[in-house]
């Protein structure tokens, strides 16, 4: 998967998806929200969001330029840790917004 996500994000993600079945999608909609809203939050408390959006803005225009799908560019050491933002986190949180406002 782009080697953004790792095999247990992937494996939590499928879980979730044949426990609540028909809820899946909004439950995948709320945690992709919340996981966006918890990646920002990350990068402004790391004080490189700018730098991490020039990174992800060179890499989408790569892949608009070249229409092809590309992993995403993790150069040092230091990037993949400075970057890296687990998604069970979202993934939580996007379960108890959908709980706590009855979408499913």
């Amino acid at each position: 998967m782009l080697r953004v996500t790792g095999a247990g994000d992937v494996k939590l993600m499928m879980t979730a998806g044949v426990i609540l079945g028909r809820s899946t999608i909004p439950f995948l909609l709320c945690s992709g929200a919340c996981l966006g809203l918890h990646a920002l939050a990350i990068m402004f408390v790391r004080k490189n969001y700018f730098r991490r959006m020039a990174v992800f803005f060179r890499y989408a225009m790569e892949c608009w330029s070249d229409r092809n799908l590309k992993p995403y560019p993790f150069k040092k050491e230091r990037d993949a840790a400075d970057g890296g933002i687990r998604i069970s986190y979202g993934l939580l949180a996007g379960h108890l917004f959908a709980i706590v406002t009855g979408m499913y």
